[in-house]
């Protein structure tokens, strides 16, 4: 058996641990104490990956990602174990890093090494004969089981449905796991057989019933071959024999009968439709030359009213424009009469708003000349106008920050002038910082010199509060005579204030007095300033604003702005209203300067009227010409009409003879096309047609006896088909026999191995335990401290423990979760104090009762003396209190158990959590 000890570990760049943190596991028992989360587990799970190449509890399915083990907050350093090992006393260290081993004998050099060798040398009792790819498993899984324990392991030993599980943990625990595996996989293996046994029977049961549906069926060789049958059809329907397929030929057969039977359905149904139509092809041909000579007879009729509709069409299309050309006239003379009564109404009011005497008597070019302002664009009248408007709705604003303006400029006079009387003062005050230091200075004095002479008027009233034994004392009155003039002259000194304090104190209240009325002035001074440079603003503001609405008011009025820039402003209003008044005027005049003249040189009023009555006048006369047009045009409208209506009869007429003609016309085309189709080439006659008939009735028994032939080649084709397929169905039974008659043999030869090896097993396992048993017993009934179980044996089946109760026995589904427990950790360390070497404990004591814990710590300790040195136990927890149990615990085990650089027992304890680094402690 192999001794593995591991001496230290070092880890760095692993999971939770980035920093470099080194671990040493010389000791008998070492005891990694921290709290959860600080990487207990994790150093752990080092010493399984640097050992056997992979973290059980971090494989995802059968495989494992190294990269996993990555720190998750500090990168700078790689992920590296390092193990200072001794296999059977020889020293050897194994480096590990993400996709690198490395293996040095002692302190030499590294030298790369592969997984299956290392585990060879680790663990060669781990496996047996097989794959390397197997017995690596078998190794990792033997070393994992062997020497590491952890909570998790545990806990499963309470899962009820985790039986198969369990068997496992004690296989590990036993170093037995191979063997279990193997048993396994015959187990796996003849339930695939039996599966497959399964498959085969029910393959040839169901050959069977098929063969004896197709026997059901007939299988009788036909009396006529199938291929003789297709053939005679073939010949009767003049089809050419083939080498295809018989099922092929009995389709095409088939095909050809279902053809010519509709080709003969086909003229027979013409030769009936014949007889019945031939004595009608004379009425028909009469028929069809009538319909065509009405048709083009119609047709010529329409043809000659056309051109008189086109030239009605014509006329009428004249009148409408020349009624379209009056009505616009019309309502360009009404829309311009309007807008010159408007026009001349605006240009005379406005011309009275400008204070202008007899308006009317002004001709329109004088009015042109007078104002100018209608030569501008109407959005240059509208620009002026705004600007004007603004100007007018501002210049309320304007005088109201203009006196505003000046009064803030008589108040920035005065308010210079206190500003300057301030800093006067200022200048005359001197400096009030000197007045402070001066202030802090006498404060210092009185603190320093106040401290001394309160401490003695203190002392001063103890004194005189004090009382020799009740009665005046000789050595306290001294030179005062009695006690009482002491004690009144003491409560004088204790009361009474030095000359010299009330001095400092006279002139810090003087300094302080005159630094208030200084900063009562500074205060308001700058309050004055504030209040200058706020007025400073205003008076800026208030001069902009009245610059920019002076800047703006520069083009229509002087600067400064006069008083009546409201009447200047008001008449340049009116102005540009009777520039928009003659430019609507001139409107208007172009509006009916085509049909009546303006005089713009007679008076307004009287240029007006003319141009209204002109314009009256010739209303009148186009309201008479638009009445005579319209006469004129529904005349025409009613001889359209009527020549559109002749056309539509006439065009009625040929669709109607076109109609018979073409009934008449498709009605010979398919007795042509009829006849044709029987092949014949002579005239149409009833003669013929009577001989082609009678040829025709021989076709029909050709065809039922093609018929006959087809299906008969069908019924012979499917019992040769039967007949060929029982023959391979026969084939396939015997074969899918002897396939079932081997698979039997090697299920039974897999039965005998399973059951041989099941023996095998068993009396490996028993002979592996039976070294066990009394340590076993002796460990857990120190464990087990209520003593339901007085001690463990062995049963029949591997594996198989039962505990006995003096006459009773419990059985193994019977344990409790405890005792499952309590039995697991007994075999483990049973087989640690068998083999030696190093054992690793996650959290074993995390689901024991404090009896269970103390009578462990004794099994710990008792390894600890028993071997000597030859098993070291690392056991880990997060209890602070059992881990000083156990350091008194081993405080009394002798020096001469004490390992090689230290005690029996070594407490590591761990500081820091995973996140900020983890360290030991000191």
């Amino acid at each position: 058996m192999t001794a593995l000890a591991i001496d230290k570990i070092e880890i760095q760049g692993f999971r939770g641990l980035a920093k470099p943190l080194p671990v040493d596991l010389r000791s008998p028992l070492t005891v990694l104490y921290a709290p959860n989360g600080t990487g207990k587990t994790t150093i752990c799970d080092a010493a399984e990956w640097v050992v056997t190449g992979k973290v059980a509890r971090l494989c995802v399915g059968p495989s494992f990602d190294e990269t996993i083990l990555r720190p998750k907050f500090d990168n700078s350093f790689r992920t590296e174990v390092t193990a200072h090992i001794r296999i059977n006393g020889s020293v050897h260290r194994v480096r590990r890093r993400i996709g690198e081993l490395c293996l040095a004998e002692g302190n030499g050099n590294w030298h790369p090494v592969n997984l299956s060798d290392l585990l060879e040398k680790l663990a060669p009792e781990g496996a047996g004969k097989a794959h390397y790819k197997r017995t690596i498993h078998q190794r990792q899984e033997y070393i994992r089981g062997t020497r590491f324990l952890s909570s998790d392991t545990l806990a499963i030993l309470l899962d009820p449905e985790a039986e198969d599980r369990r068997q496992e943990i004690f296989s590990d625990l036993l170093g037995t796991r191979h063997l279990l595996e193997a048993e396994n996989k015959l187990e796996k293996l003849k339930t695939a057989l039996k599966k497959e046994e399964r498959r085969l029977v029910s393959s040839f049961d169901s050959i069977t019933e098929e063969l004896a549906d197709l026997e059901r069926a007939g299988l009788t060789a036909p009396e006529v071959p199938a291929r003789a049958s297709i053939e005679a059809a073939e010949r009767l329907l003049n089809l050419q024999s083939s080498d295809a397929a018989l099922e092929t030929r009995v389709q095409q057969v088939v095909g050809a009968i279902a053809g010519q039977r509709q080709q003969y359905a086909q003229r027979r149904l013409n030769i009936a439709m014949l007889r019945v139509q031939i004595p009608q092809i004379s009425d028909l041909q009469r028929n069809a030359a009538e319909a065509e000579n009405g048709r083009k007879a119609a047709e010529a009729t329409s043809a000659k009213i056309r051109p008189q509709l086109v030239k009605l069409q014509e006329e009428a299309a004249s009148i409408v424009g020349r009624r379209q050309g009056l009505r616009a006239r019309v309502t360009d003379l009404a829309e311009g009469r309007e807008q010159l009564k408007t026009a001349s109404s605006s240009v005379l009011v406005h011309y009275g708003r400008l204070g202008a005497e007899q308006p009317g008597k002004l001709s329109l070019s004088q009015s042109f000349a007078r104002t100018r302002d209608w030569e501008l664009s109407d959005d240059a009248r509208q620009v002026k106008r705004a600007a004007v408007q603004a100007l007018s709705f501002g210049l309320p604003e304007y005088r109201r920050r203009r006196a505003e303006l000046e009064i803030k400029q008589g108040e920035l006079i005065t308010s210079t002038t206190a500003l300057e009387i301030d800093a006067e003062l200022k200048a005359s005050r001197g400096s009030t910082v000197q007045d402070q230091a001066r202030l802090r200075e006498l404060r210092r004095r009185l603190e320093v010199e106040a401290e001394p002479v309160q401490r003695l008027q203190m002392l001063a009233r103890e004194l005189a509060a004090h009382e020799a034994h009740g009665t005046d004392c000789p050595a306290c009155g001294h030179d005062w005579e009695t006690t009482d003039l002491l004690r009144r002259a003491l409560e004088t000194i204790s009361e009474r204030t030095p000359a010299s304090l009330e001095a400092i104190e006279r002139q810090i209240a003087v300094l302080e007095k005159d630094l208030s009325a200084q900063n009562a002035l500074e205060v308001e001074a700058a309050a004055r300033e504030e209040a200058h440079q706020v007025l400073t603003g205003e008076i800026s503001r208030l001069i902009s604003s009245c610059a920019e609405f002076e800047q703006n008011a520069a083009r229509w009025l002087t600067t400064p702005v006069p008083d009546e820039a409201d009447h200047i402003l008001q008449r340049l209003l009116i102005s540009l209203d009777l520039a928009d008044a003659l430019r609507s005027l001139d409107k208007a005049q172009g509006l009916i300067g085509r049909f009546v003249s303006f005089d713009t040189e007679i008076p307004l009023e009287d240029a007006s009227a003319a141009a209204l009555t002109s314009i009256s006048n010739l209303l009148a006369a186009s309201s008479a010409s638009l009445g005579e047009l319209e006469a004129s045009h529904n005349a025409i409208l009613y001889q359209i009409q009527d020549a559109e209506q002749q056309i539509s009869a006439a065009d009625a007429a040929a669709r109607a003879y076109e109609t018979q003609e073409a009934q008449a016309r498709n009605r010979l085309d398919v007795l042509t096309q009829s006849w044709s189709a029987l092949g014949i080439s002579e005239p149409i006659n009833r003669e013929t047609l009577e001989k082609v008939s009678l040829q025709d009735e021989g076709t029909e028994a050709s065809l039922l006896k093609a018929e006959v032939e087809a299906e008969a080649a069908r019924a012979s084709a499917e019992l040769e088909a039967r007949l060929v397929v029982a023959s391979r169905k026969r084939e396939k039974r015997s074969e899918v026999s002897s396939e079932l008659e081997r698979l039997q043999a090697q299920l039974q030869s897999t039965s005998n191995a399973l059951l041989a090896f099941s023996g095998h097993a068993a009396v490996e396992s028993k002979a592996r335990i039976s070294g066990l048993t009394a340590s076993v017993n002796a460990i857990f009934s120190r464990l087990h401290s209520n003593r339901v179980i007085d001690e463990i044996s062995l049963g029949e089946a591997t594996l198989y423990w039962a505990g006995g109760c003096g006459a009773e026995r419990i059985e193994p589904p019977e344990f409790s979760h405890g005792q499952r427990q309590d039995l697991a950790l007994a075999l483990f360390l049973a087989r640690a104090r068998s083999i030696g070497g190093s054992f690793i404990l996650d959290e074993p004591m995390a689901h024991l009762d404090d009896l269970n814990r103390v009578g462990l710590i004794d099994v710990f300790r008792s390894i600890a003396i028993e071997q000597e040195g030859l098993t070291n136990v690392l056991v880990t927890t997060a209890s602070r209190s059992l881990t000083r149990h156990l350091a008194e615990k081993f405080a009394r085990v002798g020096d001469t158990l004490r390992a090689e650089g230290g005690s029996a027992m070594r407490v590591v304890e761990l500081e820091g959590n995973t996140r900020s680094g983890v360290n030991i402690g000191q």
